[in-house]
């Protein structure tokens, strides 16, 4: 099932001009409204019930305004203003200054007009050259075209093995994503298109490559899945590398997403007094989900060391592909060593040590928040949000993911315990269960040496293992969240007519 676009109608688009202009009145036209400031002033007006589904109406209709200049809006695509203000822009500013080369579709994906391109084949080449030739003339201009472009699309003209980047969300997959591109110079894909205005964000704050997976123009495709939501699109996948993240500091972010409906602001209503109710049910709802999530990808790693081990013939590889787990809380500690495990995963290679992508990525890290921060994040702190869970709430978490949390290594363990462990980072004891049986810590940090085996394999069966493709994304495939459905987006938009926003 492919993205249809929406039908736009002038008087929609007109409802929500006024009542941005209203809501920047009642703030005396000191800055841009919030999504959150004209959805209550849309709510006034007499429409028709079927424009006020915000992911598909509104949305659609506010982003034909920005898309045709009929609004500004500000750096981080959250503000929204029918005057210029300080730091506010215009649609065509932006791609005359940062989408040279590039136009935008009708489903809102960009499409490759003039700009330059990077060949799948030699980005590999110059990667794995020895620290000796790194003053090649092919790594020169590989450099020079990232200092010129950034990142753009691959020629197209090879086969490119795809690698799913799959996340939780709120599960820091952006972080990470522009890591990526800035470290290869390759657009990250995605398999959603722009329809809604966080993800129309994204693709305007530079992520050239939401909406592209089933061509050849990217290698990393970053996704959700196996949640499933809006648009199912399926893609041919390679590999795939899985970010996890401590649940009591996701479940916080993606609230925050829902209701103010932008990637990097909060609301300023207290969870356990104001929204106490809302917070318990979003909690119940949101663990289930990710409990699923790691439920998938951990039963297929474990297909893929089954299958692995039984030594057969990789040739009659069926709906099994290799998986690369890593932990948010790692990549924010030691980047560098995390990247460069994910890319010796990625190559198939035992080491990169002495290559020029161990000198890009030291070179790109070393660069600090410049090469990895699209948008101000919510917060860069690690198990900041326990005080916001009760008793209750923390039990019912432990009891359904107990095998999970212990399996990415965030339980509490004692010293002796840690000693056991072979990791460079044990502080992410986030769950206390106590004393531990015997079976628990064998289990404790399984993740390490279900990616031990994983690269064992694609070292081993590097060759076939390139060939061979697993489609994923297809409509029924997966599963659908709950907090996609119909009556969950009622809940959020009664939830909003009383927010209020963090302005800062």
């Amino acid at each position: 099932m492919e993205v249809q676009t929406q039908e736009i109608c002038p008087q929609m688009k007109s409802v929500i001009l006024a009542s941005i202009i209203k809501a920047q009145s009642i703030r005396g036209n000191k800055e841009g409204a919030y999504y959150l400031d004209f959805y209550r002033e849309i709510e006034t007006q007499d429409l028709p019930a079927q424009y006020i589904d915000i992911e598909i109406h509104i949305d659609a209709h506010l982003i034909d305004l920005i898309k045709n200049d009929e609004i500004f809006f500000s750096e981080d695509v959250t503000q929204f203003s029918a005057k210029k203000l300080e730091g506010y822009r215009r649609w065509s500013d932006l791609m005359r200054s940062t989408f040279k080369g590039y136009m935008l579709n009708d489903i809102n994906v960009f499409q490759r007009k003039s700009a330059p391109t990077l060949n799948y084949k030699t980005i590999l080449d110059i990667f794995l050259t020895k620290k000796n030739q790194i003053n090649s003339y092919e790594i020169k201009a590989f450099e020079d075209y990232i200092n010129k472009n950034g990142c753009g699309f691959l020629d197209e003209l090879c086969k490119v093995p795809k690698v799913i980047y799959s996340s939780f969300m709120r599960s820091g997959s952006t972080f990470f994503r522009k890591y990526l591109e800035c470290i290869t110079g390759v657009a990250t894909g995605t398999p959603y298109s722009n329809q809604i205005i966080v993800d129309f964000a994204l693709a305007a704050l530079g992520f050239k490559g939401e909406g592209h997976h089933k061509d050849e123009k990217t290698w990393f495709v970053k996704s959700h899945f196996p949640v499933q939501f809006r648009t199912p699109s399926s893609i041919n996948v390679n590999k795939a590398i899985v970010c996890v993240r401590n649940p009591l500091d996701i479940i916080v972010s993606q609230l925050n997403l829902h209701l103010t409906l932008t990637h990097n602001k909060n609301i300023e209503n207290d969870f356990l007094t104001e929204l106490k109710n809302e917070w318990d049910w979003f909690i119940h709802s949101d663990i289930k989900t990710w409990f699923e999530f790691n439920d998938y990808w951990m039963k297929m790693a474990q297909a893929g060391a089954n299958y692995y081990k039984s030594d057969k013939d990789n040739k009659e590889i069926q709906d099994i592909i290799p998986v690369y787990f890593f932990r948010f809380e790692d990549l924010i500690t030691n980047p560098y060593q995390i990247t460069k495990e994910v890319f010796q995963f990625v190559l198939g290679v035992n080491d990169i040590d002495g290559t020029y992508l161990d000198h890009r990525l030291r070179q790109v890290i070393g660069q600090g928040s410049s090469s990895n921060v699209l948008y101000k994040p919510r917060s860069g702190t690690i198990n900041q949000n326990l005080h916001l869970y009760n008793d209750s709430q923390l039990a019912y978490i432990k009891n359904l993911c107990k095998e999970q949390l212990i399996y990415f290594g965030y339980e509490n363990l004692s010293i002796d315990e840690k000693s056991a462990v072979k990791h460079y980072n044990l502080n992410t004891e986030f769950f206390d269960f106590g004393k531990l049986t015997e079976d628990d810590l064998k289990k404790s940090h399984s993740f390490l040496n279900s990616n031990k085996t994983q690269q064992e394999w694609c070292i081993k069966h590097k060759e076939a293992l390139s060939k061979h493709e697993f489609e994923i994304e297809k409509p029924g495939q997966g599963f659908y969240s709950k907090l996609m459905d119909e009556e969950t987006s009622q809940v959020f938009n009664s939830i909003r007519k009383n927010l209020r926003i963090a302005r800062k």
